[in-house]
């Protein structure tokens, strides 16, 4: 049945690739439905990438923010021949991090639910980069506002987050 449905609409099914995942926000207590393609069980999964983002069974932004960090990560790696050059000037740096990595960590994050762990996660990482670009350890006990200062960083990311967040919530109120 709900083969035909989604087949009458226009969307193909690929026997082989199909996965599904039961969400029970509504009523946790409800047993798990078990869906069938060709009289074979269709296989279940409790995590799936949509459009960039990691949706998961328990509704929670774990895995998007973990994910996120990732992909900062590979960016960052990407560019670490720039970062980590001492004759670079700083400055350059600060843009590059800026208009590079903080834009991949920060992606779809309006949508995410803000908990302080995350935000810890988040300033954590980008501080951990940007002293990695500054040739610069926790044990030089340099604190963060020199650091983004030097790099010519005005904020941090959890501002740059939470600024993010609200021009996109004033941009669905005016909607």
């Amino acid at each position: 049945m709900w083969r035909n449905k989604l087949e009458g609409g226009g969307l193909k099914i690929s026997g082989p690739k199909t996965e599904h995942m039961d969400c029970k926000f509504a009523d946790p207590t409800r047993a798990t439905q078990q869906l069938y393609f060709n009289n074979q069980p269709v296989p279940q999964c409790t995590k799936f990438k949509y459009l960039g983002s990691v949706v998961n069974q328990s509704a929670t932004c774990d895995d998007d923010v973990n994910h996120r960090i990732n992909v900062a990560w590979m960016k960052w790696r990407e560019n670490s021949t720039i970062f980590c050059d001492c004759k670079m000037p700083m400055k350059i740096k600060g843009k590059l991090h800026s208009t590079i990595v903080r834009p991949a960590m920060l992606y779809s994050s309006q949508c995410w639910t803000m908990y302080h762990d995350f935000e810890k996660k988040l300033n954590a990482t980008d501080m951990k980069m940007l002293r990695i670009s500054s040739g610069v350890t926790k044990l030089d006990h340099i604190c963060s506002i020199s650091i983004r200062g030097s790099l010519h960083i005005k904020k941090t990311v959890v501002e740059k987050l939470h600024d993010d967040r609200k021009g996109w919530f004033e941009h669905v109120e005016r909607r």
